[in-house]
Order: C-alpha cells, then structure tokens, then sequence
C-alpha cells in the first residue's frame, strides 16, 4: 500500500475520532445544569414565606418542620447556589432509604419542591410551570444538608 493511502487513512480515522469525542464531549455538556437555573431562577421574584421540610424514612414521612424564619429561609436557599447537577433518565440508582421534601411556599402556596435523596439525587417539581414540570438529577456538587438535618436532631 502506498505511503499517502496510509496517511490518508489515518487522516480520516483522525476527523472522524476527534468528531466522536466531540459529540461525546457536548453531549455530557448539555445534561448538565445548576440548581441556580433549575430552581433560584424560577423561583425569583417571588418571596418565600416558608419551607416545609419533611423527613423521610423508607418512604413514610419520619417528621415534619415549618421554617418560617426569613433567615433560616435565606440559608436554606443559598445553599442551592452555585451546584451543579446532570440530568438522570432514571429512578433507579436512586437511594429511596431517606430523603428530605423542602415545599417552598409563597402566601399563594407551593411554588417549588425539591427531594434530597442520600446518594446525592435530587428530584424537583415546578408547581408553577406549565412545562418542564419535574426533573431527576444527580449532584455533581453536593449540597450540604447539615442544615436540614440539624433541625430534625432534639
């Protein structure tokens, strides 16, 4: 085989991997998202009264807090700044085990929920949207619950 057949080859074999890994590349990329864009920026606008936060064990509700505080509020919701998340197709890597329900409340009702799931899922409702309504995401930068948890703990 010539010298430039071979080179040809490798030249194609080249475009057409590097065409690959870009597709792979923006494919990953676009199921990607923050919460900033999922949850804070549907929610702006609107002032939050109240939290329900409800703590799950094995799928029945363990116990229920009201936070109606405007800073603990604030806190809660800042904590949702800045995180990253990947779109899931699937509930079933999901750990069911123990989760947390935020509702978040305006004077007109719930406008937003979100589950904290253990391994770092989350699930979210937007009551207030006719479309793109819910969602099943992965944490790629976790969300620190320490806050959540604590207001469980006598």
């Amino acid at each position: 085989m010539k010298k430039s057949n071979i080179i040809f080859i490798l030249v194609i074999i080249l475009i057409l991997g590097g065409n690959l890994f870009a597709k792979n590349l923006y494919d990953k990329k676009s199921n990607e998202d923050t919460l900033d864009n999922l949850v804070l920026d549907k929610i702006a606008g609107n002032t939050i009264t109240s939290i329900d936060i409800a703590h799950y064990l094995e799928n029945d509700i363990s116990t229920k807090k009201t936070v109606t505080d405007p800073n603990e509020i604030k806190a809660i919701i800042e904590e949702f700044e800045n995180k990253r998340v990947e779109k899931s197709s699937s509930l079933k890597e999901v750990d069911k085990e123990e989760s947390y329900r935020l509702s978040l409340k305006t004077e007109q009702g719930t406008i937003f929920i979100i589950i904290l799931y253990a391994n770092d899922y989350t699930l979210l409702f937007n009551e207030i949207s006719n479309t793109n309504k819910d969602g099943t995401y992965k944490m790629i930068d976790s969300i620190n619950k320490d806050r959540i948890v604590e207001m469980f703990n006598p």
